[in-house]
């Protein structure tokens, strides 16, 4: 196979540890108050936090995983999506349909909240201190209550006809949209 081309000036590649031959990455997110970087490593059973300033990168272990089949390839699947909270960073975690709280300081694995449904995309919702999830295969959007940042609780889903996967928020007018 031929060599991968050179990147871009400024742009350095940082490899994920145990992501030998790829690894499945969906949603990532950018902490600006502790200025890191949440890589949900998918298959791996890893989430890697990478400290934007100097490069570090600190792995959170045991995430489960489960194998799936998609499209007639299986892959492990486990945690894949990420967004940031009032002090905690939410994981979406395919291997066990569960969205977990991480405190974003510490990196310490906090409250998890299980769902009927593989999460897809997490977002935050500052304006009303929710997480909303989309399980596309389910098409539904979870609402996930956390008041409580350590402590996600499940209050409700949104049926769809289609299957809600990406989304932007305006939280000054409290919309949220979905494709």
């Amino acid at each position: 196979s031929e060599p991968p081309a050179p990147l871009a000036p400024g742009v350095k590649a940082i490899a994920l540890p145990g992501a030998e031959g790829g690894v499945f990455l969906d949603y990532l997110a950018y902490d600006a108050s502790q200025h890191r970087v949440w890589v949900p490593a998918s298959g791996t059973g890893r989430v890697d936090v990478i400290d934007a300033r100097t490069g570090t990168l600190t792995p959170i272990d045991g995430w489960p995983t489960k194998e799936i089949e998609r499209h007639g390839q299986k892959r492990a699947m486990g945690p894949t999506a990420a967004t940031v909270g009032n002090g905690v960073v939410y994981i979406g975690n395919r291997g066990d349909s569960t969205v977990c709280a991480v405190d974003a300081k510490t990196l310490a694995k906090k409250g998890c909240v299980g769902l009927d449904s593989t999460p897809d995309g997490l977002q935050y919702v500052a304006a009303t201190h929710e997480v909303w999830v989309t399980t596309p295969r389910d098409k539904q959007i979870r609402i996930l209550d956390v008041r409580k940042p350590r402590e996600p609780k499940a209050v409700g889903k949104i049926d769809f006809d289609g299957e809600p996967e990406g989304f932007a928020v305006d939280n000054k007018r409290k919309v949220f949209f979905t494709n």
